[in-house]
């Protein structure tokens, strides 16, 4: 392929393709660009941290343009004739891209978890547990106490 070596210039047109809506494995099929496993190593590299959080930035703008496609996707085009291809061409581009948005924007578009959802298995041994998980089940386990009230 392209390039492994980083540059300002190709790290720029990744993070802006990505926020235009393309993906990684695709961009980096072009001539120029570097492998996927090139970038994914650029962006763990700490001397490279503002090109991980401005691609982080791209992926998020990338989510929020596949939430918008899914309302025109929706939409019936008045002009074409509806098929029953096309029809399942459309649920499955709507599904796809609301499985993708419950992953990468799971706040905005994820299932949401209702507490009386939620159960908590007894842990035997709370001493496997790091204080944070000892902390989170005592808590998670007081809000359930809450709403079952």
């Amino acid at each position: 392929m392209g390039t492994s070596t980083y540059t300002q210039a190709i790290a720029d047109e990744i993070c802006m393709r990505i926020a235009q809506g393309e993906f990684l494995i695709n961009i980096c099929k072009d001539q120029h660009m570097p492998t996927t496993s090139t970038v994914y190593y650029w962006r763990l590299k700490p001397e490279f941290k503002s090109f991980s959080d401005t691609y982080t930035q791209a992926k998020l703008i990338r989510a929020e343009l596949l939430a918008e496609q899914l309302l025109d996707l929706s939409n019936p085009d008045p002009v074409l004739p509806d098929t029953l291809i096309s029809i399942n061409r459309a649920r499955l581009q709507v599904d796809t891209r609301k499985w993708v948005l419950s992953k990468v924007l799971h706040k905005e578009y994820g299932d949401k978890v209702e507490a009386n959802d939620i159960h908590v298995a007894e842990v035997e041994d709370l001493s496997a547990l790091t204080l944070e998980e000892q902390y989170q089940l005592a808590l998670l386990k007081r809000k359930m106490k809450e709403a079952n009230k």
